[in-house]
């Protein structure tokens, strides 16, 4: 399987049904909509999470505002996401997510490039840094994607947030979610800066996120 987005068209399409998931998540996880601070409405941003349970994208998602999260669409596992129909309805065709194949990734099969595609667009992007879901809130070493995306588009913010409680509301081995409340703490927007090398980017931005979560 390739790293691929599944075209559906505009991503109003659905757009009610996806509206009626978000007002749905908001009043079981006891979520309230946030605007980032100082993120500049109407252009498109990097969001870069913190990853324990496949509830992650609908809360940080149902935690935009409705003129952001239009916009807005999430980098998901195929693996997991593609692994039967429905999985692959719900992400590619009611929220849009790009697969990205964890597997078989190569120069002719770059994730970052769907990434860059959709930030081209006008999109944001929702990515999980860490690579893959961790056991419990502690965070775990960013890999170096995060660093490559800013890198090609230098302009673009990067916004740290932190996903509270939702290893909780559906722990790995889950398939349905427990009613807990939970909550998304966003940060300040960062960018690459001029000669900052990959590596102490990356500290910086977990360190970002670190603040998020005690936040």
């Amino acid at each position: 399987m390739y790293s691929q987005r599944i075209e559906t068209g505009s991503l109003s399409r659905g757009r009610h049904l996806t509206e009626l998931s978000a007002g749905i998540a908001r009043r079981v996880f006891g979520l309230s909509e946030t605007c980032p601070e100082g993120a500049s409405k109407g252009k498109p941003r990097i969001y870069f999470s913190n990853h324990t349970s496949h509830l992650d994208f609908l809360l940080l998602w149902s935690a935009l505002p409705v003129e952001m999260r239009r916009d807005t669409v999430a980098a998901a596992a195929a693996d997991y996401w593609c692994s039967n129909v429905v999985r692959r309805w719900i992400a590619g065709h009611l929220f849009h997510a790009i697969m990205i194949d964890r597997r078989d990734i190569s120069r002719e099969n770059n994730p970052i490039t769907l990434v860059i595609e959709e930030l081209d667009r006008g999109r944001s992007v929702i990515i999980f840094p860490e690579g893959g879901r961790s056991e419990g809130p502690e965070i775990a070493e960013l890999k170096g994607g995060l660093y490559h995306i800013a890198r090609r588009r230098p302009d673009i913010e990067l916004v740290p947030v932190f996903i509270h409680n939702a290893n909780r509301a559906l722990p790995k081995g889950y398939s349905l979610p427990i009613p807990l409340i939970c909550s998304v703490s966003f940060g300040a927007p960062m960018r690459l800066m001029p000669g900052e090398s990959k590596r102490d980017f990356v500290a910086r931005a977990r360190q970002e996120l670190e603040r998020c979560r005690a936040a």
